[in-house]
């Protein structure tokens, strides 16, 4: 996010971000939905983390969204751009950002857990 996006283009992002989480609503909180989320170790205590999603849709195929910019947008996570890629920027010491994330998306849905790999 720039420091001259307006409170306009922020609220938008906000709801797009809600409205790409939504999309994945029903296989997640069904549990066939499995969150993938990897992590690049940065310096200090900051770490950098991508998500996404994967479920079999009924046609038997095998799906797989990003959902690293809708999380960072939706939950108020700071994102970042390393390389070319968008990733979750987390900082502090002495708990698992991955959970911190999986936590984060439970509660969004109103589930009690979310299933997540950290790879």
């Amino acid at each position: 996010m720039t420091a001259t996006q307006t409170k306009a283009e922020k609220l938008a992002d906000l709801a797009r971000g809600v409205d790409i989480l939504n999309v994945h609503a029903e296989e997640i909180r069904s549990g066939n939905a499995l969150v993938l989320i990897s992590t690049e170790y940065g310096k200090g205590v900051t770490d950098y983390l991508r998500a996404s999603v994967v479920y079999t849709d009924k046609d038997g195929t095998t799906q797989r969204s990003h959902l690293t910019w809708a999380i960072a947008k939706a939950l108020g996570y700071s994102l970042r751009d390393r390389n070319g890629y968008w990733f979750i920027s987390i900082s502090g010491g002495g708990y698992s950002k991955a959970d911190e994330i999986a936590r984060s998306l439970a509660n969004f849905y109103g589930i009690d857990r979310v299933r997540y790999e950290q790879n």
